[in-house]
C-alpha cells in the first residue's frame, strides 16, 4: 500500500514540480518536505503543524487537502480534529481593514477641523 509521503512525492513529482520550488511556494522549508515525503512526522512535532503543512502542499499542486488529511491521519492513527484549520471568513477579514479605515478616517477629519479653525484664527 502507498504512503501518504510516496503519494505526495509521485504527484509532486508527476506534476513537474522540484522540492526546492514547492519549499518556495509553500514557504516552508525543503528539509521539511523531504521528511514529510519520508513519512517522517517527527514525534516532536505537533500534529497541528503537520496538519497545517500537510494542507500547504496539497493546495500548492492542486490535491484535496481533505483527503490528504485523511490519509495523515489514517497513517499515523490520529484522531481528525473536531473543526478544520482554515483562513478566516472575509467577513472578518474585511471587518479588520474596516476598523482601521475609520480609524483614518476619523483622524483625517480631525486634522481637517483643526486645520480650518487655526485657519480662521490667522485670518482674523
Amino acid at each position: 500500500m502507498e504512503t501518504l509521503g510516496q503519494f505526495l512525492k509521485r504527484e509532486r513529482e508527476f506534476r513537474g514540480v522540484s522540492l526546492d520550488r514547492l519549499a518556495g511556494m509553500t514557504r516552508i522549508n525543503a528539509g521539511v518536505l523531504k521528511r514529510i515525503e519520508d513519512d517522517d512526522f517527527g514525534r516532536d512535532t505537533q500534529a497541528i503543524y503537520v496538519r497545517s503543512f500537510l494542507k500547504a502542499y496539497a493546495g500548492q499542486l492542486g490535491l484535496d487537502a481533505a483527503e490528504v488529511l485523511s490519509r495523515y491521519e489514517g497513517q499515523v492513527g490520529i484522531e481528525p480534529l473536531q473543526t478544520p484549520v482554515s483562513a478566516p471568513p472575509a467577513a472578518d477579514v474585511q471587518r479588520g481593514v474596516g476598523s482601521y479605515g475609520l480609524f483614518w478616517a476619523a483622524l483625517g477629519l480631525a486634522a481637517v477641523a483643526v486645520v480650518f479653525v487655526l485657519a480662521r484664527y490667522v485670518r482674523h
